[in-house]
């Protein structure tokens, strides 16, 4: 073989292995940028809501009629209290001096159908899968929560959103009232809550919950639920 050709196939190889190197490095940062970008947002998200989940014993259907009756019951309690308040940290004040009671509640409901499930109320950090409502849409990710476990908690869960007060929201509901818009767009960034409203640039909000919901899925495996005291 020539020095010519030799000289050619290694200037071939080197801009070969250049290419190569600038593509990885390309797609190293876009995952950590991307990576990034869904955890603030969604971390920026989570942090101004305080969520709503009742955990039924089973999926049979009176457990699950159980875990219905039981959600009722403390939101009849408690709903209007916090539909009236105007941040998330008085929601959590209000269900920490309240978790005796809300326990109770959830108690009688059970002792009310005969039977003896165990009922534990707490405050709790844990995985959400997407969710809407109305004419939101909640990125999947960690989010502070009232928790209410039955029995086993073993069964198909409910929730909702306790702040900013989404809970009384008919889940066939096509879009939510101005109000409740106004409130998420009071709390949030308008970058954040044009994501989860996706009202504008619809093709490009897409794009970017697309990928918010992407990694936050990806990283859920990773997640063990965190029992915690909120501030």
């Amino acid at each position: 073989m020539s020095d010519k050709i030799k000289k050619t196939l290694l200037g071939e190889a080197r801009i070969l292995l250049i290419s190569l190197g600038a593509g990885l490095v390309f797609t190293l940062m876009f995952a950590l940028v991307t990576r990034l970008y869904a955890s603030e947002v969604q971390e920026e998200i989570s942090s101004e809501m305080l969520r709503f989940h009742v955990l039924a014993h089973s999926d049979g259907e009176d457990d699950q009629a159980l875990k219905l009756h039981v959600r009722d019951a403390v939101l009849k309690k408690y709903g209007e209290v916090m539909t009236n308040v105007d941040d998330r940290a008085a929601s959590v004040e209000i269900i920490r001096a309240e978790l005796a009671g809300i326990e109770n509640i959830a108690a009688s409901v059970v002792a009310e159908a005969g039977l003896d499930h165990d009922v534990r109320a707490g405050l709790s950090r844990q995985f959400f899968p997407t969710r809407a409502y109305g004419g939101l849409r909640l990125p999947p990710g960690m989010y502070d929560a009232l928790t209410i476990r039955i029995g086993d908690a073993a069964g198909e869960n409910w929730w909702c959103v306790v702040f900013p007060p989404l809970c009384f929201v008919d889940e066939a509901q096509t879009e939510l009232s101005e109000s409740s818009h106004d409130q998420f767009a009071d709390l949030l960034s308008e970058s954040a809550y044009e994501l989860i409203s996706q009202s504008e640039s619809v093709n490009e909000v897409r794009v970017r919950f697309a990928i918010v919901e992407w990694w936050q899925n990806r990283s859920s495996g990773r997640e063990a639920e965190i029992q915690i005291v909120l501030n």
